[in-house]
């Protein structure tokens, strides 16, 4: 069984918490997978990446982001680029 947070926002959007501290809780939650899902950025994961990796920390970082588009929020996963798009449509067709 995993145990996995695959919905937090940090600071870097409407979290009030660092990237640092949201990894040093869920390290200490023992959690097995995190996911950073900020606001129309990826700047959370990607910085839980660079940290995982430069401190050999025991957990996977699942690239996240939460898009809002016209017709409501729409949380993304395992992408690799910022998606441009407001239109949900649009927004799924380049996710896809």
């Amino acid at each position: 069984m995993l145990k996995a947070e695959l919905h937090v926002h940090s600071d870097q959007s409407d979290g009030r918490d660092s990237v640092k501290k949201l990894l040093q809780k869920a390290i200490e939650l023992k959690l097995d997978v995190l996911s950073i899902t900020d606001h129309d950025t990826l700047n959370g994961s990607l910085e839980a990446i660079e940290i995982v990796n430069d401190e050999h920390l025991p957990i996977l970082i699942l690239p996240g982001i939460e898009i809002s588009t016209n017709s409501g929020h729409l949380l993304a996963y395992g992408i690799e680029k910022e998606i441009g798009e407001v239109e949900m449509e649009k927004v799924v067709e380049r996710i896809f």
